[in-house]
Formats: structure tokens, C-alpha cells, sequence
């Protein structure tokens, strides 16, 4: 390692790398570009476009590109949506609220099916109805002016990321995932080589690595929005390297004493970087397998470790061809399971909240009771897909109560009264460099290392 990289790589401001830095003054600059060309627009909703880019803040490419992708599609479907229910309901709000709650509930359904910025899609469909359409309820001719101002506020938004993204050099997704996954596959040949030694095999470290290999899905599916050749080499790679887990875990459920001597061989081939020991014994083990062993751990024996062998290469080859930008010779497709039954209780868990929350609302007689819905709607939605959902929703109501302080912090005390587009530029650029900066780290692993945050137990 050569001075200027260590140097790189220890060059922090204020406990942040360089690298978030440049990623927090991508999303300011990204953000007043698309803020400025929606006022020029005289868009009515441009914020919107602001806020976009807000939800498009991430660190690669790809992502930024996959999701832009999706936020405009199910934008378009949320918005014909909209005019649906209000063409269906137009003189009954309660059936109004009811279409609403339907179509979330089956947005949530479709999302809790899928993953990644899938998944973010079709609860997007969803809340989109909650911002075009419900807002709207006491004027709904103007639904459709608004579902307009909202796409081309979101245009905007996509355009200003993706002109910022290219000119400032953003990151692609292959950079960091080539590294992910070759660290995976070191731990996975560490895993394999335990076993070997005849050391006890723990079932938590198989279900670690396997959680390791699988968390990568998200953004696999967004390096084809760089390179379907790249997003090809990378699935191949994570298959490969689940089922290498899964021979080394099968080789862990055999006997010790099991062929000694293939078993210090094949720890001697996984180690051989060349690969003239490893061809050498994947030969002889398929000569093995095909003639066949009269003792059935030792035909156990010589099948685990031929797939074994057989994986670690086609890993090994996969990571290669992810490096260099080549498509991987197999086509290999990596569904996800998704539960049903799950799904569906997300999804009408989302119907009974708008319609609970509506009618409370209604009971109450507050003025701003459809935008008290929407907002229920879009954290239900957005919280459905959530591991935690209660602690989402907690968070949510934290967020939405800071927001609304800095807002007025920004407003009064920085700005005061002053509606110059560059001061405002200004005047906001601390909460966005601050909210970009805690976006590129975990809060629990930032808090902890400002030891306000006890670690976690084991």
C-alpha cells in the first residue's frame, strides 16, 4: 500500500471520510439545482422535487439509477390510480377513504412479495394515491393538475440527480460489491476450512454467512442499472457462494475419520491460489464419484467435496468476471421467498389503519383531517416492508417532529422573512449536509463511537 492511499484512507473531517463528504455536497448541490429549476418551472409542488432527491440520497449509481426508475413508474401508477378512485367515488368521501385503503392495503401486499427498490415501488403506488388524491378530497378537480405537478416535480428531481451524480463522478455499485463479496468468500472458505480440521461446526456462523451472501440481493439488482454483464457476474457469485455453504455444511454432518486423507487434500487444494492441486483432486474426485464407494459416508464424503470444489471456483470465476466487467458464462436467476400469509396481514393491517385513522379523524372534526390520513398512509406504507414496523413508526414521528423545528428554525431565525434563492441555498445546506453525512453510517455505529451509545450485547 502506497503512502497516498493510507493517507486517503485516514483523512477524516469532523469523524466523516472525504468520501461522505463528497456524497453529502452531491445531494446539496443535487437538491438546489432540482429546487431552482422547479421554481423556474413554476411547477406548484416544488418541493417535491427537492424532495426526490432527498429519497434518491444514496452512495452509488446504480441505486440512484434503479430507484429513479422506479419512483417514476409507480408514480405514473399511483397517479392513474388516483384518478380511478376519484372517478369511482366522487361524491362520497367515506367510499373515497375506503377505495383508498383498499389500494394501499394491496400495494403493501405486492410489496411485502418483492425486495429492494421493488418492494419500495409498490408501496410507492400506494402512498402516491395518499398525496395526489386524498389531499384533494374536498376539491378533486384538482386531482389531476396535482397528480401532474407531483411527476414532473419528481423529473425534475431524477434529472438533478443524475446531472450532479455524473459531473461530480459518483461511485458505482461494483466497486463496493466486488469487495463485499470477496470478503464473504474469505470468510466462507475460513468456514470450510474448520470444518476440515474437524472442528465443530456452528449452525449461527452458516446462518450468518448465508444472511452475509443473501443481504447483497438489493444491490445486485441495482448493478444491472450499470452493467447487466457486471449484475450477471454478481448473482453467479452469491449462488455459488450459498451453495459452497451448503457443501461445507453437509461435509460438518459426517463422520471425523471420514477419507483423512481426501479430507487434508481438499484443505490443501481450497488454499492452492494456482489451482494445479485443486484441478488435480476435482479430477480425482469425479473419477471417485463416478465409479462409486461401497460405504455411504465415503460416497457422502467424495460428493460434498467435488460440489465444494466445484462452488469455490465457480465463486472464485464469478468475482473475476464482476472485477473485469464480463458476463459469467452461466445464467443463473435468484428468486427470493417472500410469505404470503405474511404479505397479506401487512396488507390489511395497512387497510384497517387508514380506515381506523380516518374515521377517527372524522369523529374529531379536525380541518385537516385528509392530510392527517395521508399521512397515516404513507408511514403505514412505507413502514410494512420495515423488520421493526413499531420502531419505524416511532422513529417516523421523531423525524416528523424535528423536521417540523428545523424547519421553523430555518425559516425564522436563519432566513427570516429573506426569500432570495441563494441565501435560501444557504440556509439549508446545514440540515441537508448533516442529514447526508448520518445517512452514509449506521446511527447505532455513529453514537457508539462518540460513546453515547452502550454496545450491543452478544
Amino acid at each position: 500500500m502506497s503512502f497516498v492511499q493510507s493517507a486517503r484512507r485516514t483523512v477524516t473531517i469532523a469523524e466523516f471520510p472525504l468520501s461522505a463528504w463528497a456524497f453529502a455536497l452531491r445531494i446539496w448541490v443535487a437538491m438546489m439545482v432540482a429546487l431552482y429549476a422547479a421554481f423556474w418551472l413554476q411547477l406548484e409542488s416544488a418541493s417535491s422535487a427537492a424532495v426526490t432527491v432527498g429519497v434518491l440520497a444514496l452512495q452509488t449509481r446504480g441505486q440512484v439509477y434503479q430507484k429513479a426508475v422506479y419512483r417514476v413508474l409507480a408514480t405514473i401508477v399511483g397517479v392513474a390510480a388516483s384518478f380511478v378512485i376519484a372517478g369511482l367515488f366522487p361524491q362520497s368521501r367515506s367510499l373515497f377513504v375506503i377505495g383508498f385503503a383498499g389500494w394501499l392495503g394491496l400495494c403493501v401486499y405486492v410489496g411485502g412479495l418483492l425486495d429492494g427498490n421493488r418492494a419500495y415501488s409498490a408501496v410507492l403506488s400506494g402512498y402516491t394515491v395518499a398525496l395526489v388524491a386524498v389531499t384533494q378530497i374536498d376539491a378533486p378537480q384538482n386531482i389531476f393538475s396535482a397528480g401532474i405537478n407531483r411527476g414532473a416535480a419528481i423529473v425534475v428531481g431524477i434529472a438533478a440527480v443524475a446531472l450532479i451524480s455524473e459531473l461530480f463522478a459518483a461511485p458505482n455499485v461494483h466497486t463496493g460489491l466486488s469487495g463485499k463479496l470477496i470478503a464473504a468468500h474469505r470468510r466462507v472458505r475460513a468456514f470450510a476450512f474448520a470444518i476440515l480440521r474437524a472442528e465443530t461446526a456452528d449452525p449461527i456462523q452458516s446462518a450468518t454467512l448465508l444472511r452475509e451472501i443473501t443481504a447483497h440481493h438489493p444491490n445486485i439488482t441495482a448493478l444491472v442499472a450499470e452493467s447487466r454483464a457486471r449484475g450477471a457476474a454478481a448473482r453467479s457469485a452469491a449462488v455459488a457462494l450459498v451453495a459452497e455453504v451448503s457443501a461445507a455444511g453437509a461435509l460438518a454432518s459426517l463422520p471425523d475419520n471420514t477419507l483423512p486423507s481426501l479430507r487434508r487434500a481438499l484443505g490443501e487444494a481450497l488454499a492452492d491460489d494456482l489451482g494445479t492441486e485443486r484441478s488435480a483432486l476435482q479430477r480425482r474426485l469425479q473419477q471417485l464419484a463416478d465409479v462409486g464407494h461401497a460405504e455411504l459416508h465415503d460416497a457422502l464424503f467424495v460428493r460434498h467435496a467435488l460440489d465444494l470444489l466445484i462452488e469455490d471456483r465457480r465463486a472464485q470465476d464469478a468475482i473475476e468476471d464482476l472485477r473485469a466487467g464480463r458476463r459469467a458464462p452461466r445464467r443463473i436467476h435468484a428468486p427470493i421467498y417472500r410469505s404470503r400469509q405474511a404479505a397479506a396481514r401487512n396488507g390489511l393491517r395497512a387497510f384497517l389503519a387508514v380506515v381506523i385513522s380516518a374515521f377517527l379523524f372524522s369523529l374529531g372534526g379536525w380541518p385537516f383531517a385528509s392530510l392527517g390520513v395521508s399521512l397515516v398512509g404513507v408511514t403505514i406504507a412505507l413502514s410494512a416492508n420495515n423488520p421493526n414496523p413499531p420502531a419505524f413508526a416511532s422513529g417516523a414521528v421523531i423525524a416528523m417532529g424535528l423536521a417540523a423545528l428545523l424547519a421553523g428554525v430555518t425559516e425564522f431565525l436563519i432566513l427570516d422573512g429573506v426569500d432570495e434563492f441563494p441565501l435560501l441555498a444557504i440556509g439549508v445546506a446545514p440540515v441537508v449536509l448533516v442529514a447526508a453525512l448520518l445517512s452514509t453510517v449506521p446511527i447505532r455505529d455513529w453514537l457508539r463511537s462518540h460513546s453515547w451509545c452502550p454496545p450491543s450485547s452478544s
